[in-house]
């Protein structure tokens, strides 16, 4: 028996070939979720376990050969120790490298920065628009801060609304602000923005309360300057949606885009376009190298004696890089960029240009410089765009080309429109589940979508978008960007419609991180695997999405903030206070889909006693303490489990455990769960995400900047 599995996994081993490799990429991720998902931060004992297990892997990998029987069993597995345990190394060293989280001011302070971004958005209520600067090497004046060295972390600040003045980047500017640290999470098992911000280098955020001062001009950050100034003409000549989404794809600026065309984009499948990826970067690059090679061929010379496909070549990854550079640098951008140069250098090899090897080495790159970009959605969905584009069209490769053969049709119209179609189907299949994991909502329509709105993109949008470029400073490019407007005002009414039909998005509960990690597996399983047991990976990518309504749900939650309660009773969803937060409905309504309704009048401002999940909860909501006599309390506790205050201080009911204001000052939010023994079961944000380096310990709000003692 152990033979005959012996060889069928060496037999299924050896079939994979040179794929292999595709699968430590893999190993990487899951090395780096393992350590994102510890509730502890992992000891000196437990990292030195994660080494000597990566050693393991190499001396394993090393040694199969003097076993040949598993020899191949024996190479994977000791890739699979390590590609793991460097993964929770390289997870773990960017944790700690990042600075400290400064201690902000809980007043309003002068504070003097450079500014490296400054971003336009529109305003929430009216018409305008606000601005915002991310501040650099900022300082505050204040005398609890004097002598300290500038902040290592950004600030981001919003300008007042009825602003004149607007900085460039690079100026130095002085303004008043009051700051806040980054949120935590509404819910436990919400959206982490303290981790977010740890990784991304943000400190806090604050509101203008005065004018920016500009001390002075810099000439620093050119590039910058430039992307601002080209939005800005883009927007004098288009000062609308059209304006702002192609500042969006030229620029990558999408500060401008109204919230109602990103709600259209994300209801439609259409989200894609916003961003800067593969499909712009893809469409730059063969526009360009087309109309150079074609330019060199129209010379007898040049096409007889110059190495004129090289030429285009370069040339055409000199504007991708230039475009990539244009548009922000962002992660996905770089990753399609770095796939252009691969493919480039594989085209002049004269192997396959794109390949799942390729892919694999550009995530290795990836999660080897930024391993907390495995947790950011934006490359979830890429890589798995991505993947299942090259092992979509590895399957369908003699089938296309057989049916280019039989004839002219199908060699030029036939087969390019299926490619289209295709195309859309497997990225979009591909993304669906990792959408519906972040976002919360399905939206079926995005196949009919994506296949209007990317060939309009590739015939239309972008190469008029590449002349507007060009033209553009000179002042010539006003013509031009009308006719670029026209094109994307036909995206946006198709993205209009097409978010407006019927279950135009269907509403998703919120997935477990394990959901998300079993989707990811099941399609690199279905995507990598070669043999039919990578139909196991459809199994396993079921498994993972159906883990939405798998897991239980909170039937009680509290906010961070120790006063906006939302209960599920035999009535339905009840929150109070009525004007609630909107940043806390909004959340729990894409992440839970709670719909609740105001408390009765007498739960209000008064006792009240509740049945939650089948269960007697007592809510103080009182504004002041009140006296009971014994027998008024005992029937006030009488069958109770649990009391609930939005104060501290009193004890209605000793034996009972109690969640008051200072409960949640010391766990941050909390929500309560139907026990599997009946009862209830409390989870807080705390216990919850763990003790962190990004989790700020209680009654923290950063590291203190309090100035040194002078030496005597």
């Amino acid at each position: 028996m152990m033979e005959r599995w012996r060889q069928w996994g060496e037999t299924a081993l050896a079939r994979q070939g040179r794929r292999l490799l595709c699968w430590f990429p893999l190993g990487i991720a899951l090395g780096i979720s393992a350590y994102f998902t510890c509730l502890h931060e992992p000891s000196g004992f437990w990292c030195a376990v994660v080494v000597v297990l990566g050693l393991c892997g190499v001396l394993i990998s090393i040694g199969a050969s003097r076993y040949p029987l598993w020899g191949l069993t024996m190479r994977v597995g000791g890739a699979a120790l390590l590609s793991i345990s460097l993964g929770f190394m390289l997870a773990m060293a960017q944790a700690h490298h990042q600075p400290h989280m400064p201690e902000l001011p809980l007043y309003a302070v002068w504070t003097e920065g450079d500014v490296a971004q400054v971003s336009h958005f529109p305003a929430r209520e009216g018409p305008g628009e606000r601005v915002r600067l991310v501040l650099k090497q900022a300082r505050f004046e204040s005398p609890w801060y004097e002598g300290q060295p500038p902040l290592q972390r950004d600030l981001r600040v919003t300008l007042k609304r009825d602003g004149t003045v607007v900085p460039s980047t690079g100026d130095h500017v002085r303004l008043r602000v009051l700051f806040h640290t980054p949120s935590a999470p509404v819910w436990p098992y919400g959206r982490d923005m303290q981790r977010e911000a740890w990784f991304s280098g943000l400190a806090g955020s604050g509101s203008a309360l005065s004018e920016p001062v500009i001390l002075s001009h810099s000439s620093h950050d050119r590039i910058n300057r430039w992307r601002e100034a080209m939005e800005a003409r883009m927007m004098a000549v288009l000062p609308n949606q059209n304006g702002a989404m192609i500042a969006a794809v030229l620029v990558g600026e999408t500060g401008a885009v109204s919230p109602q065309t990103r709600q259209d984009f994300a209801a439609s499948g259409l989200a894609h376009l916003l961003a800067v990826a593969g499909l712009h970067l893809g469409l730059v690059i063969a526009l360009c190298f087309a109309f150079v090679r074609m330019v060199l061929l129209r010379s007898e010379h040049a096409a007889l004696f110059w190495p004129c496909r090289e030429i285009a070549l370069g040339a055409a990854l000199a504007v991708g890089v230039v475009y990539i550079v244009l548009t922000g640098g962002h992660i996905p951008g770089l990753r399609a960029l770095a796939m252009a140069f691969y493919g480039a250098l594989a085209f002049q090899l004269g192997r396959r240009i794109l390949s799942l090897r390729a892919l694999a080495l550009v995530a290795i790159g990836l999660e080897t410089v930024h391993p907390a970009i495995v947790w950011d959605v934006s490359f979830q969905m890429s890589m798995a765009a991505v993947m299942a584009l090259i092992a979509g069209y590895d399957e369908l490769r003699e089938p296309l080309a057989q049916l280019r053969q039989r004839s002219w049709f199908w060699a030029r119209c036939g087969v390019p429109i299926g490619m289209l179609a295709l195309t859309s189907i497997f990225a979009g299949c591909a993304t669906v589940p990792v959408s519906m994991a972040h976002f919360g909502a399905f939206q079926p329509w995005f196949v009919v979508a994506n296949m209007v709105a990317v060939p309009l993109m590739a015939v239309w949008i972008m190469p008029l978008g590449m002349i507007v470029l060009l033209l553009l400073p000179f002042g010539w490019a006003g013509p031009v960007l009308h006719l670029m407007g026209w094109g994307i005002e036909g995206v946006r009414f198709l993205a209009h419609v097409m978010a407006h039909m019927p279950g135009a998005s269907v509403p998703v509960p919120s997935w477990p991180n394990w959901g998300l990690l079993l989707e990811m597996v099941g399609l690199s399983v279905l995507c990598l695997w070669r043999g039919k047991a990578r139909f196991l990976g459809l199994l396993v990518l079921g498994v993972g999405i159906a883990s939405a309504w798998m897991v239980s749900r909170p039937v009680m939650l509290m906010a961070p903030d120790g006063q906006t309660l939302v209960i599920r009773t035999e009535h339905g969803w009840m929150m109070d206070p009525p004007t609630v937060n909107p940043f806390f409905r909004t959340t729990w309504q894409h992440d839970l889909r709670i719909e609740a309704h105001s408390f009765s009048t007498a739960c209000q401002r008064s006792l009240c006693r509740v049945t939650v999940a089948g269960r007697v909860v007592l809510l103080d909501m009182r504004p002041h303490y009140e006296r009971f006599t014994t027998s008024e309390t005992e029937a006030l506790c009488a069958g109770v489990v649990l009391v609930v205050s939005r104060s501290d201080g009193q004890r209605l009911c000793p034996s009972v455990p109690v969640l008051d204001r200072d409960f949640v000052y010391d766990n941050g939010a909390w929500a309560v769960y139907r026990a599997a023994h009946g009862g209830l079961s409390v989870v807080s944000d705390r216990s919850a995400r763990g003790e962190r380096p990004w989790v700020p310990p209680i009654g923290s709000n950063g590291v203190p900047m309090i100035p040194l003692a002078r030496e005597e």
